[in-house]
């Protein structure tokens, strides 16, 4: 009798929500999904397209060109702090040599190890 008891407590609540629950989906039928529409794109003539593609084509070279440009301008302003770096260097030079202390060694850059030779004069 204990053992009877105890399936009902357990079983019951849960039968009784398998009954409810039951109840709403028999009751729908089951749909059939919607079939998809495609939509095609309306058909351009191919002188159009071929502008369009020429048109990306060319923002993209223009695009191409002012990185370059970028480039060639950080390149030349990287050199003219390195050339102002040296000439600061060498002149502090004989400042470091009359301390008491010695000076911290100078690091070699890892970037250049030739001397510097600038290829185009600076602006004034």
């Amino acid at each position: 009798m204990r053992a009877h008891s105890a399936y009902i407590r357990i079983f019951a609540p849960v039968a009784d929500l398998l009954r409810r629950g039951a109840g709403r989906f028999v009751r729908t039928p089951a749909r059939k999904p919607a079939p998809q529409t495609i939509t095609l794109p309306a058909h351009k003539p191919a002188s159009d397209q071929w502008s369009r593609v020429a048109g990306i084509l060319f923002e993209a070279q223009s695009s191409a060109g002012r990185a370059v440009e970028n480039h060639r301008s950080a390149s030349a302003q990287i050199d003219a702090a390195t050339y102002a770096l040296q000439r600061l260097r060498e002149e502090m030079l004989p400042a470091f040599q009359m301390t008491v202390a010695r000076p911290a060694p100078i690091a070699p850059t890892p970037l250049r190890r030739e001397p510097f030779r600038r290829s185009e004069p600076l602006a004034a």
